[in-house]
């Protein structure tokens, strides 16, 4: 999803005012989904299938009104753009700003180029979940927003000749250039985990469930994914109200 300067910096708002509620102890946290995938089995697809069933509940709750897909260009805006980055940067105050870079450097350790880069990338995911309404689509999100409140993990397979024709539809490929760079991907996304994190991209543990792209529509693998946002932002209410009465 690809949106206009003013369509970010409108999002951006959206996330500031989350914080604010978050902040108050009478109020809760929006939640926010991420969706790891294995290539060709319709993650975009997905992520679009969510917010489009946040955008049909955002009409009567606001729990799901305004509701954006993070993906790889996103992200790269948010980061190229100065005034985008700026905005992004001041939705945290400084002590919430140097808490979710302290949790990243404990990530990912070394000062490398390619290091620093992927640094910088998963603090803006961070600070992106941190503000909830948000389809993280990749950028190891499961384990880069590991203990924010509010989180629903996706993973979503698919068989393999499943995912090979989706390549071979969606990139205009032969059958064997669209099953080598599917491998490509998915051994790319995997060593993603695997070197800066030490995890297995395909450990259950990491998500609240894997769906399989072959045996469930993508419509009712969203309407059960929002299901469970709804009753995550409950969840979250019920101890900020604990919380604020103690």
């Amino acid at each position: 999803m690809n949106l206009s300067t003013e369509g970010v910096q409108r999002f951006l708002r959206g996330q500031s005012a989350a914080l604010d509620e978050a902040r108050n102890p009478r109020g809760g946290l929006f939640p926010f989904v991420t969706l790891s995938r294995q290539a060709g089995a319709g993650g975009h697809a997905l992520a679009q299938a969510i917010v489009k069933e946040a955008d049909r509940l955002g009409r009567e709750e606001a729990l799901f009104h305004g509701w954006q897909i993070v993906d790889q260009g996103l992200v790269e805006r948010l980061l190229e753009d100065p005034k985008l980055h700026v905005t992004l940067r001041e939705l945290m105050d400084e002590a919430f700003h140097t808490e979710i870079e302290d949790y990243v450097n404990t990530l990912i350790a070394g000062t490398s180029p390619q290091r620093l880069v992927y640094r910088r990338v998963f603090e803006t995911v961070r600070k992106l979940a941190t503000g909830g309404k948000a389809v993280i689509l990749g950028r190891a999100g499961s384990v880069v927003t590991r203990g924010l409140p509010g989180g629903v993990h996706i993973r979503l397979i698919a068989s393999r000749p499943t995912r090979i024709q989706a390549m071979m539809e969606r990139y205009k490929l032969g059958h064997m250039e669209a099953e080598r760079q599917m491998d490509e991907l998915d051994a790319s996304r995997a060593r993603l985990l695997r070197t800066y994190f030490h995890h297995d991209i395909d450990d259950p543990h990491l998500y609240d469930a894997v769906w399989n792209a072959d045996s469930c529509r993508l419509a009712a693998i969203a309407r059960a994914v929002v299901s469970v946002a709804r009753d995550k932002a409950a969840l979250l209410k019920e101890r900020s109200a604990e919380g604020a009465s103690r």
